[in-house]
């Protein structure tokens, strides 16, 4: 390979948004966690019920805007920088001392809440606690460098 010896156009974006392909009869709700399958690289998000996360996934993002994808051949828009509000469960016991704790998404949880606890199955950090949210058990997530880290 050779350097370049003219000037070349590169295209750009701007990073803060990407679009993934969506599973076959996903639907994906916005303001979900959403994750890339193992396998398939295709965006899910886990309900905790039917559709559950395993080994390998993702973590993609926060989506954009709600996808139906019951009809097949949709893609999804996911913020993957910035600092989002979620629930967490009553026994996480959100307080000043959780800022700056790993939030997870875990098979235990659903894709409307996130958790400061890890599960005996498969567990998917997505960020950290960057402040309390308004109300009981709400906190602000910063996702930025969660991105990509993958379920164990």
């Amino acid at each position: 390979m050779s350097a370049l010896a003219t000037i070349r156009e590169t295209d750009r974006k701007d990073g803060v948004i990407v679009a993934h392909p969506v599973l076959a009869g996903e639907i994906l709700y916005k303001g979900s966690t959403c994750v890339l399958d193992t396998t398939t690289k295709t965006a899910q998000s886990n309900d905790g019920t039917t559709v559950l996360l395993s080994a390998g996934d993702i973590f993609a993002g926060v989506v954009v805007e709600t996808v139906d994808n019951t009809a097949g051949g949709k893609s999804v828009r996911l913020y993957k920088k910035g600092t989002f509000l979620f629930p967490f469960p009553v026994g996480d016991g959100m307080a000043t001392t959780k800022v700056g704790l790993p939030v997870y998404i875990n098979n235990t949880s659903d894709d409307g809440t996130v958790t400061l606890t890890t599960d005996a199955g498969v567990d998917l950090k997505i960020g950290i606690v960057a402040q309390l949210g308004d109300t009981a058990n709400t906190a602000y997530v910063q996702i930025d460098n969660a991105i990509g880290n993958t379920a164990a």
